[in-house]
C-alpha cells in the first residue's frame, strides 16, 4: 500500500475518519498508523469486535506490530477480549451511558498525556438501537465536542458499506481530515491542508 506522505500527517485536536470499504486494505492503514503513532496511542475503542478483526487481519497476513497484547482497549459490545482491556461496556445500553463512562476513563487514566484514540465500528451503533437518528446525532455531538483538543487526535475507522448514510455525513461534517480506503487504494477526500 502506497500512502503519501500526508495522509497521515494528522495534528493534535483533529477529527480523522478513515472510510473503509469491505474490499479494501484498511487493516493495512491500521499497521500503519500504529507504526506511525505507536507510542501516542491512548486507546483503541473496539465496538462489537470490529477492531479485533483488525488485529487478527493484521496477524494473519503478518503484517504490522508483532504483539498489539500492550495495547489499552476499551469494548463496547463484542465478546473478544484483546490488548490490555480496560472495560467493557453494553453495547445495548443508552449510547450517552457507554459514552460517558469511556470519556470518564479517558479522563481519568489519560489526563495530561497526548495522544491518538482510534475508534472502530462506531457505524454499528445507530443500526443496532432503535432510534438511528438520536444515536447519530449523539455520536457526531461526542465527536464534535472533542474537535480542537490540544492533547487528543481522533481516528474513526468507518466501513462505508455498512454505514447508513445519514451517520456518515454527520461524521464527514465535523472531521478535519476524510480518507478514502477502497479497492482502488487510499486517496484524502477531505483535509484542511489542501
Amino acid at each position: 500500500m502506497m500512502l503519501d506522505e500526508g495522509v497521515l500527517s494528522f495534528k493534535p485536536g483533529e477529527i480523522v475518519i478513515v472510510e473503509y470499504t469491505s474490499r479494501s486494505q484498511a487493516p493495512l492503514l491500521f499497521a500503519k498508523i500504529l507504526e506511525t503513532f505507536g507510542d501516542e496511542i491512548l486507546l483503541v475503542l473496539d465496538i462489537v469486535d470490529i477492531g479485533f478483526t483488525f488485529r487478527k487481519t493484521l496477524e494473519i497476513a503478518g503484517v504490522g506490530p508483532a504483539d498489539l497484547d500492550d495495547v489499552p482497549v476499551v469494548k463496547i459490545g463484542g465478546k473478544i477480549t484483546w490488548g490490555r482491556m480496560l472495560a467493557h461496556f453494553d453495547v445495548y445500553t443508552d449510547p450517552r451511558i457507554f459514552i460517558e463512562k469511556t470519556e470518564n476513563l479517558v479522563k481519568k487514566e489519560f489526563t495530561s498525556k497526548r495522544g491518538v484514540i482510534i475508534a472502530f465500528g462506531t457505524e454499528r451503533v445507530p443500526i443496532i438501537h432503535k432510534d438511528a437518528r438520536r444515536v447519530s446525532l449523539c455520536l457526531m455531538n461526542c465527536a464534535s465536542e472533542k474537535l480542537g483538543n490540544p492533547d487528543k487526535t481522533l481516528v474513526y475507522f468507518i466501513n462505508r458499506d455498512t454505514s447508513e448514510r445519514a451517520f456518515l455525513g454527520l461524521m464527514e461534517d465535523i472531521a478535519t481530515r476524510v480518507i478514502l480506503a477502497s479497492e482502488d487504494g487510499v486517496r484524502v477526500i477531505k483535509s484542511l491542508q489542501e
